[in-house]
């Protein structure tokens, strides 16, 4: 019987051993792998970051030499400032088509001589002086907000022509900005 004891000691402690054996691998496995299973994670996030940076700067490169005809195209306005009779005329240009389309009676428009000057831009005006039916006068006022340059009404002044009032007189100083 006394062996017999032995005998079962002996396999509580090959058990115990086996048990404690499982318990310390389970343990470095879990130590070890999970912070190897981090940084391949990492890894793996940060290759799949580059390779699309890769195949953005590859795309860039696809299109270089059509961004490059594209810039040449547009260079030589990039590097002349514009002179101030070519804003002034493209100004004035755009007032006439904005009071034209509209049926505003121009009656003088003269721009400044000198224009003024902002931080980083120079406003030019013109004192424009016409004639125009109600309907013609919010079409102007409407064409000279949808234009596509800063063009801003300073000042306006609406009297009517006549005692009818069907027709008014408009004084107005309209501006522009430019770079």
């Amino acid at each position: 019987e006394s062996r017999r004891m032995i005998k079962i000691k002996r396999r509580e402690k090959i058990i115990i051993a086996v048990t404690v054996g499982i318990v310390l691998i389970f343990l470095a496995e879990r130590f070890f792998t999970t912070g190897i299973k981090e940084k391949a994670k990492k890894a793996s996030l940060e290759t799949r970051v580059a390779e699309e940076k890769l195949k953005q700067g590859l795309n860039i490169e696809k299109d270089k030499d059509l961004i490059q005809s594209e810039y040449k195209t547009y260079e030589p306005y990039l590097k002349q400032e514009p002179q101030d009779t070519d804003v002034v005329a493209k100004f004035l240009k755009e007032i006439e088509n904005i009071t034209q389309s509209s049926g505003v009676l121009v009656l003088n428009l003269t721009p400044e001589n000198m224009p003024g000057k902002g931080e980083g831009y120079k406003k030019f005006r013109a004192d424009l002086k016409g004639e125009a039916s109600l309907d013609q006068l919010f079409s102007f006022l409407y064409r000279i907000q949808d234009s596509r340059l800063l063009i801003k009404l300073d000042k306006i002044s609406i009297a009517p022509k006549d005692e009818s009032a069907s027709t008014f007189r408009i004084d107005t100083t309209i501006s522009i900005a430019s770079l």
